[in-house]
């Protein structure tokens, strides 16, 4: 539905443009060449099968939809070939996709699914008598690479966002406008927006926890605490996932979560693999350690952020206050980090020397020996994997103490060569945050009797988004997992300038064209004219959400400033 109207020949984003960007400006470069430089399908498509760049881009596009749709009704495609295919297919488009396809889920969703190539080869059907199934490795050695990525992944994401020094994660009123300022709110955002400050803060703190202290737990031997990873997981996606329209990211992560259980909880009847006297010790020693760690977890966290309630006004919540420095942080970081990546190594060497044990426990002498062999080609990858992903973890620490020069320069340069193909990424999400007076939107207007030297007079008419909160008389709405990727873009053009957003010249461009490619990504059931405008301008606008004295079936922003961008 996007991909004409942003990459076709008369896009916001031409693909033919992109291509022109790594032609020799002395000799003309073949397809070929540019897909040395920037791998895709796209252009072998286009090379040897005649399409059109915008045909292949679609082509891969559909592809992927259809095999993905087949792998939920069929068990015998969920195989790793299949897994690999589609990995090419996404990696095809984002290597061409330029600014509206370089957001950190699609990274994310990359790695995820280069792993997913490498777990789906030992998740075959048991009853199969396939050389991949008779000597798979032991399941936990690759669920666990996985596992290490969600780790990677949140851990980073709540260490960013104090050493980016961003004032409102400091001051810990971040959600006091994260609900209202975040690109595509839902209608639910508008409630929790009304909820008192201490709350919302009190909800930044606790957000912190299941960031950066939680994930150690994904590596504990101890169930209780997986499970409550799990569940602390779970409940910070579902409540992003209800407040704001991320695509398929909360999707996504919810899945790698389940990595975290194990089979009893898909079992109607866990198995009891000891005697129930010892199952009642062992428990109670597990309740106890879980009680331990958390009481430990609840204390350290109010104690560093300061948590005090009031019980003569409870309603209104507790107060919080971050209760470390800057330079405390850092030294938290670099304590952090390198407990980790430690923690880290030791959790593999022990997954890695269950697997290589039980290669060798059953079966013939051939068979324990071909066993061993893929078990050892299996360490192998999942330790290159460690490896190379130590290295954006060892870049979180920003204080020149230089953890990362510690890791040696072979490992580095494989991982900024598997960068570049997404086979592993750095993370960061919601780095800052923006929207401290109110939600900046770029409205464009058309006019067919401006003055051109005044843009303020005239019959100025606005173009609506499908999605961009934009009309005073309409509220937010669920679009997950769907990203519609001008919208997005919008969002972050107007916290910058448009000569840093070329693509935005681009869009008005086509628009005073009347591009139906273009248009068909707005809101055509209310387009303004039936023709194209004679003027175009750009107003950047601050929103604000309205009161609770008034309903959110209506008027949900109100317009509280504009400023005119003339082009």
């Amino acid at each position: 539905m996007q991909i004409r109207g942003l990459y076709g020949n008369k896009g916001v984003l031409p693909l033919r443009y992109f291509a022109v960007k790594y032609v020799d400006s002395k000799e003309n470069a073949s397809l070929d060449s540019i897909n040395h430089a920037v791998p895709s399908l796209v252009w072998y498509l286009a090379s040897t099968q005649g399409l059109s760049l915008t045909s292949s881009l679609e082509l891969i596009s559909l592809t992927g939809s259809l095999i993905s749709f087949i792998q939920l009704l069929f068990n015998s495609f969920r195989t790793s070939i299949i897994y690999f295919l589609l990995f090419v297919l996404y990696y095809s488009c984002v290597n061409v996709g330029q600014t509206f396809l370089y957001f950190q889920w699609d990274a994310f969703l990359l790695e995820s699914g280069a792993l997913t190539v490498l777990v789906s080869i030992r998740c075959t059907k048991h009853g199969s008598r396939s050389f991949w199934n008779r000597f798979r490795p032991y399941p936990s050695l690759v669920l666990w690479t996985v596992r290490w990525l969600l780790f990677k992944f949140m851990l980073s994401s709540g260490i960013v966002k104090f050493t980016s020094r961003c004032p409102l994660w400091w001051s810990l009123r971040s959600l006091d406008v994260h609900f209202e300022s975040q690109p595509l709110p839902t209608p639910f955002a508008w409630y929790v927006h009304q909820l008192p400050q201490n709350w919302l803060h009190l909800a930044v703190v606790i957000h912190f926890v299941i960031e950066i202290a939680v994930p150690f737990m994904f590596f504990t031997p101890f169930r209780t605490l997986k499970l409550f990873s799990f569940y602390t997981q779970i409940f910070l996606q579902i409540m992003i996932a209800l407040t704001g329209n991320y695509n398929f990211f909360n999707l996504l992560t919810m899945v790698l979560c389940l990595t975290l259980l194990d089979d009893d909880m898909f079992r109607k009847r866990p198995q009891q693999k000891i005697q129930p006297e010892e199952t009642t010790k062992k428990n109670s020693i597990e309740i106890c350690i879980f009680g331990a760690i958390i009481g430990i977890l609840a204390y350290y966290t109010v104690y560093y952020f300061d948590i005090m309630f009031h019980w003569n006004d409870l309603l209104n919540g507790p107060t919080t206050k971050v209760n470390f420095t800057y330079d405390q942080f850092n030294l938290f970081v670099i304590q952090t980090v390198t407990f980790s990546i430690f923690l880290g190594i030791i959790s593999f060497i022990c997954m890695a020397s269950i697997a290589l044990y039980k290669s060798i426990s059953y079966g013939s002498i051939i068979g324990r020996i071909i066993h061993l062999i893929m078990t050892m080609f299996y360490v192998f990858i999942c330790a290159s994997i460690l490896a190379i992903s130590i290295v954006p973890l060892a870049e979180l620490d920003t204080t020149g103490h230089h953890i990362k020069s510690t890791v040696p320069m072979e490992i580095r340069r494989y991982y900024y060569n598997a960068q570049q193909h997404h086979l592993v990424s750095s993370y960061g999400l919601f780095r800052t945050m923006t929207g401290d007076s109110g939600r900046t939107e770029l409205i464009i207007e058309g006019s067919n009797n401006a003055n051109a030297a005044d843009n303020t007079v005239g019959d100025w008419r606005p173009y609506y988004f499908r999605y961009k909160p934009v009309d005073l008389y309409q509220a937010p709405m669920f679009i997950v997992p769907h990203q519609p990727r001008l919208d997005w873009q919008m969002w972050f053009a107007a916290l910058d300038s448009y000569q840093n957003n070329p693509w935005l010249l681009n869009l008005c461009y086509r628009i005073l064209t009347g591009e139906s490619d273009v248009l068909n990504l707005l809101d055509t059931t209310r387009l303004p004219f039936d023709r194209p405008p004679k003027f175009l301008r750009i107003s950047r606008y601050i929103y604000k959400y309205t009161g609770t004295q008034k309903k959110i079936t209506l008027r949900v922003l109100s317009k509280i400033r504009d400023k005119n961008h003339q082009f």
